[in-house]
C-alpha cells in the first residue's frame, strides 16, 4: 500500500554507516552454496545479479552469482560462497545496503523504516502510541505500535484503518475500531 523496503535498519538512518536490511537467508539449499533469501523489499532490482550485499552482523560483502524465484522467496549464490558449509554458515544473516543507496522511494511510497518512532495519533490529534515497526504479513503489511504504558498492538496498514502517509510525515493518523486498542477492550457481559 504506502511502505516500500520493509526492512529494519541497524542504527538511526541518519548515522553515516546506517544499513537498510533488504533479505534474510533462511537455508542453504543443496550442495553447491545456494540459500534461499526471504525478501524485505519490495525493490526486486535490489537482487539483480552482480548487485553486492552486505552480510550478517559484520556487514560482510557478497556478490549476487545467481537469482531465481523459488516456493514464493528466492534462491540464490553468492560468489564468496561456495558450498554447502559456507552456505550453512549464512543462516539467518540480514542481508543489507547502506542507506545511502536507498535512494528515494516511489512515488506515493514511504520507506518503512522512515515511520518507526513516528507517533500515532487518532482523528482527534491525541497521541494513541508509538510505531515500532512495518511488519510484512501475507495479506497486508501492520504497524506495530506501543502504547504510553508499553502495550503493543498492530493496526492493518490499509486506508480504512491508516489516512495516507507522505513522504517527511511527522505523525501517523490512525482510525481505531473497537478492540484496536489496548485500552480499548470490547465490553463483556458477565453473567447474570
Amino acid at each position: 500500500m504506502l511502505v516500500t523496503d520493509l526492512g529494519l535498519q541497524s542504527r538511526s538512518m541518519t548515522e553515516p554507516d546506517a544499513f537498510l536490511v533488504v533479505g534474510r537467508v533462511l537455508r542453504p539449499h543443496g550442495i553447491r552454496g545456494l540459500v534461499i533469501v526471504g525478501s524485505l523489499t519490495n525493490q526486486p532490482h535490489r537482487f539483480d545479479v552482480g548487485n553486492q550485499l552486505l552480510a550478517g552482523p559484520e556487514r560482510l560483502p557478497v556478490t549476487i552469482k545467481s537469482v531465481q524465484p523459488y516456493k514464493g522467496k528466492l534462491m540464490m549464490s553468492f560468489k564468496e560462497v561456495n558450498g554447502i558449509e559456507q552456505a550453512a554458515s549464512c543462516r539467518h544473516y540480514d542481508l543489507a545496503i547502506p542507506s545511502s543507496e536507498a535512494g528515494l522511494p516511489p512515488e506515493g511510497e514511504v520507506w518503512a523504516y522512515a515511520l518507526e518512532g513516528l507517533p500515532v495519533v487518532d482523528e482527534a490529534g491525541s497521541t494513541v502510541a508509538t510505531a515500532v515497526a512495518v511488519v510484512d504479513n501475507p495479506a497486508h503489511e501492520l504497524l506495530h505500535c506501543k502504547d504510553l504504558a508499553g502495550r503493543e498492538f498492530f493496526v492493518p496498514m490499509v486506508s480504512e484503518f491508516i489516512a495516507p502517509i507522505a513522504p517527511g510525515a511527522t505523525q501517523i493518523t490512525i482510525f481505531p475500531i473497537e478492540g484496536m486498542l489496548p485500552d480499548d477492550e470490547p465490553e463483556t457481559s458477565s453473567p447474570g
